[in-house]
């Protein structure tokens, strides 16, 4: 079985994406969400084969804005969440995830760790680093 940590909204805090290293090594995959993509040059190079990432809307790196992947049967839809409204509702999202057909929606923007399962689909957001909402 395939493991994923999932970060978001980092914002320069490259000090705590620096405390997660062990997760990091011991996981297969490293997804950011957005917000501080800058931040992932300053992991080790070898984890950089381990990185998805997509853009969020402090981001200029030219990362796509979304992405679907599927890893082990399981379909995963990434955004940053801005283009969805989710600071106010997930709902938006959640659509876009059934039009996909994902089973997990990870997205970040608005700073604060959830996970619910609604109609099917996981929606879960990491939260973020920074110390403010």
């Amino acid at each position: 079985m395939k493991t994923a940590i999932v970060v978001s909204d980092t914002h320069g805090n490259v000090k705590e994406l620096l405390k997660l290293l062990p997760l990091f090594e011991e996981n297969d995959y490293i997804f950011h969400l957005g917000d501080g993509l800058d931040d992932l040059i300053r992991l080790p190079a070898h984890l950089h084969k381990k990185i998805v990432c997509v853009s969020g809307n402090c981001d200029l790196s030219g990362e796509d804005d979304e992405k679907l992947l599927t890893i082990e049967g399981v379909k995963i839809f990434m955004t940053h969440g801005h283009r969805y409204g989710v600071k106010g509702s997930p709902l938006k999202l959640l659509l876009r995830g059934k039009e996909l057909g994902a089973d997990i929606c990870f997205y970040g923007h608005n700073h604060r760790a959830d996970a619910e399962k609604i109609d099917g689909v996981y929606l879960v957001n990491p939260g973020t680093l920074t110390r403010t909402a």
